[in-house]
Formats: C-alpha cells, sequence, structure tokens
C-alpha cells in the first residue's frame, strides 16, 4: 500500500506523468493530433493521506498557453499557497482519449497519462506500454535506472524519498509511427482524481 502511495503522490504533484515510469523517446502528441479541453483550466485539490496517517493536500493550478491552449502550464502549491513545482504539458487526442504529455525533467523522454474531465473533476490515469506487444511490433525498448531524487512537492515533505533504486522503461518510438507504438499502450484502471475548486 506504501508503494501505491507513493507512486499516487508522485502522480498529484506536477511529476503525476512519470508514475509509472514509463516513457517514449520521442513525442506522440504532435500538431496533427493537438487538442483543447474546453473548462480544464481552473485549480483543482487532491488530498492524500501519508505513511503517519496525517493528511497533505496539494492545490494544482491549470492554465492554457494564449497562443497555443493544447500546451497547459501545471502549479502545485502546498497549504501555505506556496509554489511547490510547475510544468508544461501539451494536451492531444489519441484513439478517442485525450491523452496529457511532459518531456521529464530528467531527459529520459515523455510520459503519459489519459484525462477524463468533468465540471467538478479531473482524473488522471497513467498510460504504459506493453514490453510483448512492442516485441511483437519489432518496436525497441529499455529499460534504465531512474535518477535518484526525492518525491517531488508536498509528497517528498510527508513520505519522504522512495525506497529501493527505481526504472525507468522506455520505448525507442523513432521512425515508429504513432499508431504502431500506440497498440502497446495500455490505460492503467488506477487513476486519481482532481476536484475542481
Amino acid at each position: 500500500m506504501k508503494k501505491l502511495s507513493l507512486n499516487l503522490c508522485a502522480g498529484v504533484s506536477i511529476l503525476l506523468l512519470q508514475a509509472c515510469d514509463n516513457y517514449t523517446t520521442q513525442p506522440l502528441c504532435d500538431a496533427g493530433n493537438a487538442t483543447t479541453i474546453p473548462g480544464i483550466e481552473g485549480t483543482y485539490t487532491v488530498s492524500v493521506q501519508g505513511p503517519d496517517h496525517d493528511i497533505a493536500t496539494t492545490d494544482v493550478k491549470i492554465e492554457a498557453n494564449p497562443q497555443d491552449s493544447s500546451h497547459l502550464k501545471l502549479r502545485s502549491f502546498d497549504k501555505k499557497k506556496s509554489l511547490v513545482q510547475e510544468s508544461d504539458a501539451t494536451l492531444c487526442h489519441i484513439n478517442g482519449r485525450n491523452i496529457l504529455q511532459a518531456k521529464s525533467e530528467n531527459g529520459i523522454g515523455f510520459s503519459y497519462v489519459a484525462l477524463i474531465h468533468s465540471a467538478e473533476s479531473l482524473t488522471y490515469q497513467p498510460v504504459a506500454f506493453d514490453r510483448v506487444t512492442l516485441d511483437l511490433l519489432g518496436i525497441g525498448w529499455k529499460v534504465v535506472p531512474m535518477p535518484d531524487q526525492e518525491l517531488p512537492g508536498f509528497a517528498a515533505q510527508k513520505l519522504g524519498k522512495s525506497e529501493g533504486a527505481r526504472e525507468a522503461f522506455v520505448v525507442s518510438n523513432d521512425g515508429v509511427a504513432l499508431q504502431e507504438v500506440w497498440k502497446s499502450a495500455r490505460i492503467m484502471p488506477v487513476g486519481l482524481s482532481l476536484l475542481k475548486k
């Protein structure tokens, strides 16, 4: 349960897109599949219980770029309204799903979550890639060590460093068509919902 909490907390903060540590070497979102989600902008809140049974609450503010509404800026704030972290992400539409793509700060690649948006909430479901399907399609992949880092934002304050060495699963999609790569994509059934203020 603690490992699940660590992944979910990492997901809530702006680096949530790296919660499952699945990446592609090249972006899957581009100008051809860029999309917008009307009403996605605003401030959301999420609370997660830490191992000491105390509650960590974070506000996540989402703003669209006026010149490119598929490009979002996400900022997380602690309960004292201090900026914890900020990140950029891109929205696109793949096979009927709204996908949020972020470039990793550690240079490993691009990570993804599927989004479900309503007037009251925003739910994130991490996207993972199936190695068996990738092998069948002849698409390369590798496992690389994740740089040693603390969990971001409030997760670091409440849960400390992650336990054990983390590894990233990286799909080598240079020169591979989006639809071929997406055949190996799996939307994780565990989601995380943020409530709109």
